[in-house]
């Protein structure tokens, strides 16, 4: 478990450290908010050259109200986020598209990482699995 202080699990962690030291090539990525720490996760984990996948059902986002005063819900931002994330940052996988996944990988003798940034009310209380 990694304590974090930013959106990103990679910045001021041993996270990136230890995916090097074990070999670790593919980073699965869920958590909350989809908006803030799953999304800085995603991108920096495929800008670093990670297989990165993002598992839609085991994230959330939260609606938001934008700079001109206009109401997004939940759903909304999610899609959008999920649909800017695909390919270029991430596979989008569910959790049963995880499994098929994983299985493939771990038959190819490739460890994988499961990465879970969270928000929490305090940023001296966010952590990373």
């Amino acid at each position: 478990m990694y304590t974090k202080n930013v959106n990103s699990g990679f910045i001021g962690t041993e996270l990136e450290t230890y995916l090097k030291a074990n070999r670790i090539l593919t980073v699965v990525i869920t958590g909350l908010s989809t908006q803030h720490c799953v999304s800085t996760t995603t991108r920096m984990s495929a800008n670093l050259g990670y297989q990165t996948f993002l598992v839609e059902d085991a994230i959330a986002a939260f609606g938001i109200t934008d700079h001109k005063g206009i109401y997004h819900d939940a759903a909304s931002i999610q899609e959008h986020e999920l649909a800017m994330l695909q390919k270029e940052f991430a596979t989008i996988v569910t959790t049963d598209g995880l499994l098929n996944e994983l299985s493939q990988i771990t038959a190819q003798g490739d460890s994988c990482a499961v990465i879970c940034p969270t928000l929490k009310n305090s940023a001296s209380d966010d952590k990373d699995i």
